[in-house]
């Protein structure tokens, strides 16, 4: 599994678009807690890309 942490100083409305966007293309595979986004490892790029979309910074992956 590969986890990445979203910034914590950026905006709300970012993480929360960030992470919709994630659930919607990975469906049930991908795991949402707080900051924290948990994806199988072959998901890892697809989840670095919507973030880079967005414009959220994360650490891990």
């Amino acid at each position: 599994m590969a986890k990445f942490v979203l910034d914590s100083y950026a905006l709300d409305s970012k993480k929360s678009e960030a992470k919709a966007k994630v659930a919607g293309a990975l469906g049930s595979s991908v795991s949402i807690s707080g900051n924290e986004i948990e994806v199988p490892s072959y998901s890892a790029e697809k989840v670095a890309q919507i973030l880079s979309q967005v414009g959220i910074k994360y650490s891990g992956g």
